[in-house]
């Protein structure tokens, strides 16, 4: 996929560093960088199972430094995401094809639970 959305394409990169750098400078900490970036990108709300991962992500030993990172390094900081994320692909892809064949054995509709059970 090449991204979703306003923006797609290289320009998608070159819109996230702009808006993380910028969010970074103006947030106070790792949560309202966050909250920012969210707003700055007209994204929404996570799914559900994600929560965890951002929440990790939100909770690092040094909130200043990495908001100092975010806000100065920020293209080097996506190039290495993205890096990590295609190497990663390759297992999403795979865990996802076998839990969707587990699901036509047992006939059920395809896996999404964005359930707001449990908030």
């Amino acid at each position: 996929m090449d991204g979703t959305g306003l923006f797609k394409g290289v320009e998608r990169y070159n819109v996230l560093s702009q808006r993380a750098s910028l969010s970074a400078v103006q947030a106070r900490d790792m949560h309202g960088f966050w909250a920012c970036l969210l707003r700055k990108m007209q994204w929404p709300l996570p799914p559900k199972r994600m929560d965890s991962a951002v929440v990790e992500a939100l909770l690092v030993e040094d909130a200043p430094k990495t908001l100092r990172c975010l806000a100065t390094e920020t293209v080097s900081l996506i190039t290495l995401a993205r890096m990590l994320h295609d190497e990663d692909k390759a297992k999403r892809k795979e865990f996802y094809k076998e839990l969707y064949a587990e699901q036509q054995e047992e006939n059920s509709a395809p896996f999404f639970d964005d359930s707001l059970e449990g908030i």
